[in-house]
C-alpha cells in the first residue's frame, strides 16, 4: 500500500510537471489583419493559422484581429518592431520608405499586366534580390507570404467613359506613388485607408474609387455607388502575413519550419481563390444593379501616356542610397517577368 501511495505521488509529480512544461510552451501571437474578416484573403489566414495549431499540435496558437482592431494598419510595421503586436497583414506599400524594395509590387501602378505576373514578380524578387530579406531584417519583420489582388478597376458614382472624364474627380489613393498618376491623369487624389472607403463615398468625400470586383463586395460599396469602368488601374501584390523578428525568435526550429510550409501551401491557395472570388464578385455586382462599362483602348493609351517613370525614377532613388545595383537587378526581374509571364 505504502509503494502504490508512493507511485502515485509519482506519478502526480510528473503528470504535474508535464502539464507545467506545456503550459510554458504554448506561444500565442496576436495578429492584427486590415483586412474585414469577410474578405477572401481572411478566408487564407483563418486557415493559415488552423494549420499552424494543428501541425504544431497546438503548441503555436495565431490570434487574428480583423480591420484593424489592433492598430491602424500604417502603424502596423511600427507595432510590430515595438512589440505591440507579434504579426499584421498590411500593405507593404504603406511602408516605402522603410522597405522600399518589398513595397514597390504593392506600389507601382499600370506597370503589372495580370494577377499571375504580380505573384510572380513578387516570388522572384524575395528570391533573388537579397536586399528585400536584408531591408524587412532590419525592420525586425519577415513576410511569410504575399496576398493576391485581383485588378483595380474604376468603381464611381457616374460613369466614367473616357480618360477626359477623370479630370477633377476626387480619386481615393494611397502610399506615394499612385497619387502621382491620379495627378496625372486630372483627378485629385484623396489618401484613404480601405475600412474610410465607405463612408467617404457616402458623404461624397471622394468621387472614384480604383477597387477590385471582390473589393467592392467586400467593403459593400455597391451600395453607394453604381458604375464600374473596366480601365485595369492597378495589378499588383497585396499584403502579405508578417510577422516580427521577435516573435519569430520565440519559435523553435521546427516550428519555424512548419509556419514556412504552411506558408507555402497558402499562397497558392490564395492565388486560386482570388481568382475565384473575382469572377464571384463580378456576378454579385451585376446582379445587384452595377454597370459595367467598358473603357475604350485609345483611352487606356491616354492613361498610360501620364504614368510617370517609376523605375527609373525609383532605380535614382536608390542610387542615392547606396543600393543602385540592387534596384536595376530587381526592375530587371520585373521586366524579365513582364516580358515572359502571362
Amino acid at each position: 500500500m505504502k509503494m502504490s501511495h508512493k507511485l502515485l505521488t509519482i506519478v502526480s509529480a510528473v503528470a504535474m510537471s508535464l502539464t507545467v512544461t506545456a503550459a510554458s510552451a504554448q506561444i500565442t501571437l496576436n495578429l492584427n489583419s486590415q483586412m474585414p474578416e469577410s474578405a477572401p484573403a481572411s478566408e487564407i489566414d483563418g486557415w493559415f493559422a488552423d494549420e499552424v495549431a494543428r501541425r504544431t499540435d497546438g503548441a503555436v496558437e495565431i490570434k487574428i484581429f480583423y480591420s484593424g482592431t489592433l492598430g491602424r494598419p500604417l502603424e502596423s510595421l511600427s507595432l510590430m518592431r515595438e512589440g505591440a503586436i507579434d504579426m499584421a497583414v498590411a500593405s507593404p506599400g504603406y511602408f516605402s520608405s522603410d522597405i522600399p524594395f518589398t513595397a514597390i509590387p504593392n506600389s507601382f501602378p499600370m506597370s503589372l499586366f495580370s494577377v499571375n505576373q504580380a505573384r510572380v514578380v513578387m516570388e522572384r524578387l524575395m528570391e533573388e534580390e537579397p536586399e528585400l530579406a536584408a531591408e524587412q531584417e532590419r525592420n525586425g519583420v519577415r513576410a511569410l507570404f504575399f496576398h493576391n489582388l485581383n485588378p483595380y478597376f474604376l468603381l464611381s458614382k457616374e460613369p466614367i467613359l473616357t480618360a477626359e472624364d477623370l479630370k477633377g474627380q476626387r480619386t481615393r489613393s494611397w502610399g506615394s506613388d499612385f497619387p502621382r498618376f491620379v495627378s496625372g491623369a486630372g483627378a485629385v487624389p484623396v489618401t484613404l485607408g480601405l475600412s474610410e472607403v465607405y463612408e467617404a463615398l457616402s458623404n461624397g468625400a471622394v468621387d472614384v474609387v480604383p477597387f477590385s470586383y471582390d473589393y467592392i463586395q467586400t467593403y459593400r460599396l455597391h451600395e453607394v455607388a453604381g458604375h464600374v469602368t473596366t480601365a485595369p488601374v492597378h495589378i499588383a501584390v497585396t499584403a502579405p502575413i508578417w510577422i516580427s523578428t521577435a516573435a519569430w525568435d520565440r519559435l523553435s526550429p521546427e516550428q519555424q519550419k512548419i509556419m514556412l510550409e504552411v506558408a507555402d501551401e497558402a499562397a497558392e491557395k490564395d492565388y486560386e481563390l482570388t481568382l475565384k472570388a473575382g469572377e464571384e464578385a463580378r456576378q454579385f455586382l451585376a446582379d445587384n444593379g452595377v454597370e459595367f462599362h467598358e473603357f475604350p483602348e485609345e483611352e487606356m493609351d491616354k492613361l498610360r501616356a501620364v504614368v510617370p517613370d517609376y523605375f527609373g525614377e525609383w532605380i535614382a532613388k536608390m542610387e542615392e542610397q547606396g543600393k543602385g545595383d540592387a534596384a536595376r537587378n530587381a526592375i530587371a526581374i520585373w521586366k524579365d517577368v513582364v516580358a515572359n509571364v502571362e
